[in-house]
């Protein structure tokens, strides 16, 4: 298993690779320097010589020795894939994952949940040498009201939800009301979900009629997808 030194370095070529402009007359090792110091990786010009020699040995960017200091670059029509997740990256995914948990159908969620892990790994692996993988422990976002703990969301009924959204499909819910004593039966018409502060809500129209409502997922104590497709279809712009 890679030191953390071994894996700073790492990200740090990636990042260098990444930052190759594809035209000459290229981008020189002192450019480079300040690129990669805005990414955190605050190292000499020569380590940064010695990089591009290196690298240069295994990908096919060119050197422009037509002036000093040399310009690096890609030649033109290559296609570059770097693999792994930059620092940027895996901040961004790290400080918005908790936003997009109720918002994303579980399906897709999973897909991407080897993402969220890679982000964790990168930033935690980064700590000592890189201050931006220390942020997400500086930054917090309040929300304008009172803060409160979100309302657990009841999984199955979240992924139904998301289901009959994705497949226009009615649904039949039992929802108690902040007011109701017992739960009601409603046959709604999922139109989109929004979050308001802690709360995420599912909106929709309800039977025939066509005024749209919100419905709060964490008091939807079941659901079942129906055959019968959603009948009212407003524009988003008329319930977002």
């Amino acid at each position: 298993m890679p030191s953390n030194s071994d894996y700073n370095a790492m990200m740090r070529q990636w990042a260098i690779l990444n930052a190759l402009p594809k035209r000459p007359p290229g981008i020189t090792a002192q450019a480079l320097q300040g690129k990669l110091a805005d990414l955190g990786f605050n190292v000499t010009q020569r380590t940064i010589q010695r990089d591009l020699n290196d690298l240069f040995r295994l990908f096919q960017f060119k050197c422009n020795e037509k002036g000093k200091p040399f310009g690096w670059y890609w030649e033109p029509g290559t296609s570059v894939s770097v693999p792994g997740l930059s620092i940027a990256e895996a901040l961004s995914l790290h400080l918005i994952r908790d936003y997009l948990k109720p918002l994303l159908p579980n399906a897709i969620l999973s897909s991407i949940q080897p993402q969220f892990q890679q982000a964790e790994e990168t930033l935690k692996t980064l700590q000592s040498t890189n201050p931006f993988a220390s942020w997400q422990d500086k930054v917090c976002y309040v929300a304008p009201s009172l803060n409160m703990l979100p309302p657990a969301i009841n999984e199955p009924v979240l992924d139904t939800v998301q289901t009959a959204l994705l497949k226009d499909r009615q649904l039949e819910i039992n929802y108690q009301g902040i007011n109701d004593q017992d739960s009601r039966a409603l046959t709604l018409h999922p139109l989109g979900m929004i979050q308001r502060g802690a709360v995420n809500y599912l909106v929709a129209t309800a039977f025939q009629y066509q005024d749209v409502r919100l419905y709060a997922l964490h008091r939807i104590q079941s659901a079942n997808i129906l055959e019968a497709s959603r009948g009212y279809k407003p524009e988003p712009s008329e319930f977002f």
